[in-house]
């Protein structure tokens, strides 16, 4: 289809030149009087929209015929009378620049809304790693990062007060997790390194809305002028528990999914757990999963496990709902998190500790 473009006009106003106080026309007779002026708003369009202005168009009917305005009257009501250009002469131009305004809006919301997003989970990762100080033991695990670089994990061999003695293994893949590493891979000690809690506490990057600043930011752990971020805590024996954005949820109609369904893809980077409740704290609905239900260990380069999948009915999209899962892990602890829809279809995983 091609672009329809060309020049049009609209009637703007209609008068006798008696009205605007315009003398006779020199020469006349009795019904020179009856001039009557039309004057027309010209404008450029594209698909017959107008865009902008081409000028005025002056129009003298009289007796029948159609002349124009000759230049000395065209002054002579000028001057008595100013006739404006409608703003809806530019109403493609005023719809583009709406159209723009929208899309900038959108595009600002959409950033404030990821960036609103992002802080919320550096938070949890804030919070997860705040409660794990607070219960640190032996056996669990520091990943450290230095500035673009994968680095280390510190394995907790002893705590005496204030004192920590770890040992240090070098993390090679940036996105492998503890229970890869150790159990997988079987990853040898470097050597062994002590440091003080204080230090640990000092070595967590809080400052969200400063983020550039965040790659340049460290403690030097090892006493070799190379400074080192804590990014998480691990243990080995424990799940580290997510879901996967790629099959988060599907909604079904018809014969087999009659009230709406509702899938979750369970991603566990940690140890094995099995999941030993489910309580639905608002919303109904109806889990179709038997329990006691085994979580496995998901290798990180395959996350895709049928077997890590629990369905459920009497779902419908944006419906908000919030259930507890308790999972035992392999130190046959409990293990907490909260699933929740507040709203949208963006469900979210949480776990919370006691």
């Amino acid at each position: 289809m091609g672009i329809i473009i060309g020049w049009n006009s609209f009637n703007l106003e209609s008068f006798a030149l008696d009205e605007k106080n315009v003398p006779k026309v020199e020469g006349g007779d009795a019904d020179d009087h009856i001039y009557l002026v039309e004057v027309r708003q010209k404008y450029f369009h594209i698909f017959f929209i107008p865009f902008f202005s081409l000028g005025k168009l002056w129009i003298l009917h009289h007796k029948g015929q159609v002349y124009e305005l000759p230049e000395n009257l065209k002054r002579q009501v000028q001057a008595n009378y100013n006739i404006k250009t409608p703003f809806y002469t530019y109403t493609l131009f005023w719809l583009a620049l709406l159209a723009g305004i929208i899309f900038f809006a959108n595009e600002k919301y959409e950033a404030y809304d990821l960036n609103q997003y992002r802080k919320k989970e550096y938070n949890a990762v804030l919070a997860n790693i705040d409660q794990k100080l607070k219960t640190l033991q032996p056996d669990d695990y520091l990943v450290l990062e230095k500035k673009y670089r994968s680095s280390y994990f510190l394995k907790i061999n002893r705590i005496n007060g204030n004192t920590i003695t770890a040992s240090k293994y070098f993390r090679e893949n940036p996105t492998i997790t503890i229970y890869d590493a150790m159990k997988e891979q079987s990853y040898s000690a470097k050597d062994t390194v002590s440091f003080t809690l204080d230090k640990i506490k000092k070595a967590i990057y809080r400052n969200f809305e400063n983020e550039d600043s965040m790659y340049d930011f460290g403690i030097d752990f090892f006493n070799n002028d190379t400074i080192y971020r804590l990014i998480d805590i691990q243990n080995l024996h424990e799940g580290n528990l997510s879901l996967d954005n790629s099959y988060l949820f599907y909604i079904g109609y018809g014969d087999s999914c009659t009230t709406g369904c509702i899938n979750l893809h369970f991603v566990n980077k940690g140890a094995p757990m099995t999941l030993v409740t489910i309580k639905n704290l608002t919303g109904t609905i109806q889990w179709n999963v038997a329990l006691p239900f085994d979580i496995p260990h998901n290798k990180y380069e395959n996350y895709n496990n049928t077997n890590t999948e629990i369905d459920g009915t009497h779902y419908y999209r944006s419906a908000p709902f919030k259930t507890i899962f308790v999972f035992r892990n392999e130190l046959i602890k409990l293990q907490t998190y909260i699933i929740e829809n507040k709203n949208g279809n963006n469900i979210e995983i949480e776990r919370v500790y006691k």
